[in-house]
């Protein structure tokens, strides 16, 4: 019996061709690849040049975040009335506890006191909107904090006559 019938030739040259095509494949993912992360590079430099520290990035989003309230108002198209709410931080065991506060988004923190014994959060707010989550951290003078996440100064209080000092931080 003879193998060499034209499906047996052939069958070493499909072989064949199936690896050269997987091998192009493979360049062609590993090209992409490289041209993703080449892309990737080129966009962290531009960063790094427009941004020369973490405030400034932050600042440059705290504003595009305010110009998108401003645009949110506009496109509603009616005057939006604002209301002035308070938001009690509870004092937490614990060095540098998180806590998280629901209120309006698109609200605005005006001030943080005490009331009543208890660290008061004053925001301007817009009472339709759906409520959102906001961070706040209290440290106390001296207390160790990492920085793994952003954050902005919002109040230093003291404390039974400056007995205790807190510093009050919004996390994002």
């Amino acid at each position: 019996m003879n193998n060499n019938t034209p499906a047996t030739m052939i069958e070493p040259q499909i072989k064949k061709v199936e690896v050269e095509v997987e091998v192009e494949v493979e360049k062609t993912q590993i090209q992409i690849t490289q041209h993703e992360i080449n892309a990737l590079e080129t966009e962290m430099r531009d960063l790094k040049k427009r941004y020369t520290s973490r405030k400034e990035f932050c600042q440059d989003l705290k504003n595009e975040i305010k110009d998108l309230k401003r645009e949110e108002k506009t496109h509603r198209g009616r005057n939006l009335m604002k209301q002035i709410l308070k938001y009690a931080l509870k004092m937490q065991v614990g060095v540098g506890s998180v806590q998280e506060v629901e209120m309006p988004g698109s609200s605005d923190i005006l001030d943080c006191q005490y009331q009543h014994g208890e660290i008061t959060i004053w925001a301007s707010v817009f009472p339709n909107n759906t409520t959102v989550k906001r961070k706040f951290l209290i440290l106390g003078t001296g207390d160790l904090h990492a920085e793994t996440f952003e954050m902005e100064y919002v109040k230093t209080l003291q404390e039974l006559g400056g007995l205790y000092v807190w510093h009050i931080f919004e996390i994002f």
